[in-house]
């Protein structure tokens, strides 16, 4: 063992430099006084395979350990069965293991895949975790408020019920009023059987009267157009009275000189003073006043010296009408009416009159009708298209039409329409209903401008029985 420690002893490190460990035993060996009987060579040194000594005893110590590893190795084995079993049965121990881990690796590999597809799955489960918990979070706020609608719910039959109750109460008490009441249902049943046979006696009776008062309206006509003829006479007979004590009269008292439409409502948004004469209110004003003027003179007026004009009028008079016209913006009728009669030569007095110019007819408007039948004569047919004439002359007046202050009158109406109205008639066979229609559009300012409209009474608008609609308008 000595020995082996020697050549071990140059793989160390740090004995790189050291003596050769044969020299080195030599040497020992020469100190105690003797050498080995086996070696022989004096002072030369080992060396193996032409190596260098230290080689040598390198190779000759690896050599050594070898052998006696073998050497050890076998004696173990020969002296113990079970580590002979073992060494030899070692590789086959070693392939049956690495089948095990081969097979606990697939089975890891396996149960990794398995555990991976659970995790998915526990994933899943989670997410509709979730939404079966926000599902169940709807759910009970869905049903609080299902709770709270059901109390509602509680409370509303529990008022319905209080309901039924008061209206099951009321139905007792009415069935035991349905006896009373049937009696008193049979007596108004025959209370009104009676009142609609009054009823229909009394439609009876209106019937009659209002026959009756049509009769009476077209002799309140002809009353009336008495009265206006005779008014008439009066009037001319006045005036020729007065003819004969103070000369012949040429303007009437009352008479209309003028007659003009003064608009108020297109006037410019910048005017002068009302008291200037550019203003335009005020020069319309004095065109009616010029017509005035004109028609005066023509009447035999004559204006007194030294003034220029026929026709006498005060300027706050003039003022006042302006004012009234500029107050309301709207179209007006201006009309200048003597004050007094007047003789040939003398000047005329006039006042002004205004009014609001709107219509008060349409075109084709019915102002009045009658209802004629075949068989009459031409004078009792001549009275009745007189006092439809009337008729219309009194509602256009009634509406406000402006008429005549001498005549009363509001138009003119030709006596030879009139008369060809009166023959047309004469020749019917059915009754026809005659209408008395504007021509046009009736204003404030007039003139009442109408004609006869004859038509069938069946039908007014129409021709039955070969009868024409005619219409007759005034000359």
């Amino acid at each position: 063992m000595g020995l082996n420690s020697s050549l071990l002893h140059p793989w160390d490190p740090d004995a790189r430099n050291a003596p050769d460990p044969l020299h080195f035993a030599d040497q020992q060996l020469d100190r105690r006084g003797g050498r080995p009987g086996g070696l022989s060579g004096g002072q030369k040194r080992l060396s193996l395979f032409n190596l260098r000594p230290r080689h040598t005893a390198i190779l000759v110590a690896v050599g050594t350990g070898l052998v006696i590893s073998s050497l050890t190795l076998s004696t173990l084995l020969l002296l113990n069965r079970s580590l002979t079993n073992a060494l030899f049965n070692y590789q086959r121990t070693i392939s049956t293991y690495q089948i095990s881990i081969n097979t606990l690796n697939r089975e890891i590999n396996f149960e990794q895949a398995r555990l991976q597809g659970i995790q998915t799955e526990l994933e899943a489960t989670q997410t509709q975790l979730s939404q079966a918990q926000e599902e169940l979070s709807i759910t009970q706020t869905q049903r609080g408020d299902a709770q709270e609608r059901l109390r509602q719910l509680q409370d509303q039959v529990q008022s319905l019920r209080d309901q039924l109750a008061l209206i099951e109460q009321e139905r007792t008490e009415a069935e035991e009023e349905l006896p009373r009441l049937r009696t008193e249902l049979e007596q108004l049943r025959a209370e009104a059987s009676q009142a609609q046979e009054q009823t229909q006696q009394l439609e009876l009776d209106r019937d009659r009267l209002e026959r009756s008062l049509g009769v009476a309206q077209l002799s309140l006509s002809g009353l009336e157009d008495e009265k206006v003829r005779l008014e008439t006479e009066i009037q001319v007979l006045w005036q020729s009275a007065q003819r004969f004590r103070q000369g012949p009269v040429s303007i009437l008292a009352g008479e209309v000189l003028a007659v003009g439409v003064v608009e108020s409502d297109k006037l410019p948004r910048r005017l002068p003073d009302l008291a200037n004469s550019e203003h335009p209110l005020r020069q319309q004003i004095n065109q009616v006043l010029a017509e005035a003027e004109e028609q005066a003179r023509l009447l035999g007026a004559v204006p007194p010296s030294p003034l220029p004009t026929a026709i006498q009028v005060r300027r706050d008079h003039v003022d006042e009408i302006l004012e009234q016209i500029l107050q309301e913006p709207r179209s007006w009728v201006v009309r200048v009416i003597s004050v007094s009669n007047r003789l040939e030569g003398e000047p005329v007095p006039v006042i002004l009159d205004a009014s609001i110019n709107e219509q008060l007819f349409a075109a084709g408007a019915t102002l009045a009708s009658l209802e004629i039948s075949p068989g009459r004569d031409a004078q009792e047919l001549q009275e009745n298209l007189l006092g439809l004439l009337s008729t219309a002359n009194l509602r256009s007046r009634q509406a406000g039409l402006l008429s005549d202050p001498l005549t009363g009158t509001v138009g003119e109406f030709s006596q030879v329409k009139l008369l060809e109205m009166v023959e047309e008639l004469e020749g019917i066979e059915t009754a026809v209903n005659v209408q008395v229609v504007t021509e046009q559009a009736i204003y404030t300012s007039g003139p009442l401008l109408v004609s006869f409209q004859m038509s069938p009474e069946a039908n007014s608008t129409g021709a039955v029985d070969g009868i024409p609609e005619r219409r007759y308008p005034p000359s």
